[in-house]
C-alpha cells in the first residue's frame, strides 16, 4: 500500500523537508474527517535510516495495520550515513560521537567488565609465570575490583593502569581461555548483560518484522526478564563509524 502524505512528515535535521505547511494541514482535515480522530499511533524510526527504506517500513506498517481502528502518522527522519555525517561536522566528528554513544551503552559497559578482566588475569598470568590452575584456566580478579578501576578513575588514565604486563604481543589465547571466557558470557551470575541482550534481541526482531511486515506471533518465544522492553545497539558491523575505513585518515 502506497504511503500518502495524510500519513507521513518528513523532516531533515529538525526541520520539515518534503512536507509543506498544505501538506500538514491536510493531515489535520483528514484526521479530523476519520472514524477514529482520537485514537492517533505515531511511528518514529531508528537512526541511520535513508528515506526510502524509511519509507518502505512505513507502507509495510501501514499494510499490516488495516482493518486496525487507528490514524497512522509516521516521521520520516532523514537520518542516512552522509546527512548525519555532515550535521556531525565531518567524518571524525561522526566517528568520535558514535563511540562515545556506544561507551554508554549498559550491554558495552557489561561486556568491556569482561574482557578487561581476562585481560588482567593474562597478564597476571604471564607476570607470574603462567602459573594458573591445573584446569588451564585463568585466575580471575573479582567483578567488583574490575568495576571499581572501570567507574572510579577521574583523571582520565586507563584502567589497571599501574599493571606492566610482561607477555608477548599477540600473544594468543588458549583453548581453555576461549572457553572459560564463552562459559563466563553464557553462564553470567549477574543478570544485566542477558538482560539487556535479550532486550537487542527483541528489538531487533520487532524490526525485521516491521520490514517485512511479519505477522506479530513472530515475537513469541522470546524468554527472560520483562518481555516488553526493548534496545537496541550501535555495536554492530552495519554501524558506519565501527567499519569505516580509518586508516584513510592517518597519513603521513
Amino acid at each position: 500500500m502506497a504511503l500518502t502524505k495524510d500519513h507521513y512528515i518528513e523532516l531533515k535535521d529538525g526541520a520539515f523537508d518534503g512536507t509543506s505547511k498544505d501538506d500538514l494541514d491536510n493531515l489535520f482535515k483528514t484526521l479530523a474527517a476519520g472514524s477514529h480522530p482520537d485514537s492517533i499511533v505515531i511511528h518514529f524510526h531508528g537512526g541511520l535510516v535513508d528515506v526510502a527504506p524509511a519509507m518502505q517500513t512505513a507502507e509495510n506498517l501501514t499494510q499490516r495495520y488495516q482493518g486496525i481502528n487507528t490514524y497512522q502518522i509516521f516521521f520520516i527522519w532523514e537520518t542516512g550515513v552522509s546527512e548525519v555525517i555532515e550535521q556531525e561536522g565531518g567524518v571524525l566528528s561522526f566517528i568520535e560521537a558514535q563511540l562515545g554513544q556506544i561507551g554508554q551503552e549498559e550491554v558495552f559497559k557489561q561486556l568491556l567488565m569482561r574482557v578487561l578482566q581476562f585481560a588482567k588475569a593474562k597478564v597476571d598470568a604471564a607476570n607470574a609465570g603462567e602459573l594458573r590452575s591445573v584446569d588451564g584456566k585463568l585466575d580471575l580478579p573479582d567483578d567488583a575490583d574490575v568495576w571499581q578501576e572501570l567507574r572510579v578513575p577521574k583523571d582520565g588514565r586507563e584502567p589497571f593502569s599501574d599493571v606492566h604486563a610482561a607477555i608477548a604481543d599477540h600473544e594468543p589465547l588458549q583453548n581453555e581461555e576461549k572457553q572459560q571466557f564463552h562459559d563466563i558470557l553464557a553462564r553470567d551470575a549477574n543478570p544485566t548483560l542477558q538482560d539487556e541482550v535479550q532486550k537487542i534481541v527483541r528489538g531487533y526482531r520487532l524490526t525485521k518484522q516491521a520490514n517485512s511486515s511479519t505477522s506479530q506471533g513472530a515475537m513469541r518465544g522470546i524468554e527472560g526478564g520483562d518481555p516488553t522492553a526493548i534496545t537496541s545497539t550501535l555495536i554492530s558491523p552495519a554501524n558506519p563509524a565501527l567499519s569505516y575505513p580509518l586508516t584513510a585518515f592517518w597519513c603521513p
